[in-house]
């Protein structure tokens, strides 16, 4: 099979809805984990947000272990996030997008990232716009792979809207709906905001948004994302 190229009907098991419970060294999705799988990593997500706010020294729990970044789409934000999180647990880290590698050429993801796998990767950490590329590839590996985002995480119904601004208009977050909110409401988003578009720039920078606060938390809950299917590595070694 060669997945090159997205294609809904090629997915299989291993991401979202088209998961059964995966192997623990793999992060694919959230339908398959049961909500205790869920708490403990939001629990260890919690002491990693405390260690860097507390600016303690980066950790080893990772030494040893090699993370590859492999980005067939870009995302700058969740490429840097997942970048600090692997640093601050002792990784080696090593990083290529899709205009670097191989696949460029021809070569199948699964030939590039079985050679990635030869020169002993443990953790890929993908993106891809194909709905199931992770979960294609993890089982064909031994290494771990979380799910960095792929095609089905994509919002189609977005591309469809005329203009930026009837998407403003329609769905975008302004004062007059915060003000609609309960009163111990939060604006969230990933980041970083289309302003404008999909936030007014007021509520950005709003005493609701804790926009910047939850990109901080992004890089404790990979933290402890990395961890969890590193220590099942060893487990299972």
């Amino acid at each position: 099979m060669t997945l090159t190229h997205a294609h809904p009907a090629l997915a299989p098991h291993g991401a979202g809805r088209f998961a059964a419970r995966p192997a623990p060294r793999h992060l694919l999705g959230l339908e398959a984990m049961d909500r205790a799988d869920l708490l403990r990593i939001l629990d260890e997500a919690e002491r990693w947000r405390e260690a860097i706010d507390a600016r303690e020294p980066d950790s080893r729990e990772l030494a040893g272990i090699t993370v590859c970044l492999g980005f067939f789409e870009a995302s700058t934000r969740t490429r840097v996030s997942f970048e600090l999180a692997a640093t601050r647990l002792g990784a080696r880290v090593v990083t290529f997008s899709v205009g670097e590698s191989s696949t460029a050429k021809g070569e199948t993801l699964l030939d590039t990232v079985r050679v990635l796998e030869a020169m002993r990767v443990d953790l890929f950490v993908m993106r891809h716009p194909a709905s199931g590329a992770p979960g294609y590839i993890a089982e064909h590996l031994q290494a771990g792979v979380i799910n960095a985002g792929d095609g089905q995480h994509e919002h189609p119904t977005q591309g469809l809207l005329a203009s930026t601004g009837e998407y403003a208009r329609e769905w975008g977050i302004d004062a007059r709906r915060v003000r609609l909110l309960h009163e111990d409401g939060v604006v969230l988003h990933p980041g970083p905001v289309n302003r404008g578009v999909e936030l007014s720039p007021d509520v950005v920078d709003g005493e609701r948004s804790v926009i910047f606060d939850q990109v901080t938390n992004g890089v404790a809950v990979r933290c402890a994302v990395l961890a969890r299917c590193a220590r099942a590595l060893s487990e299972a070694a």
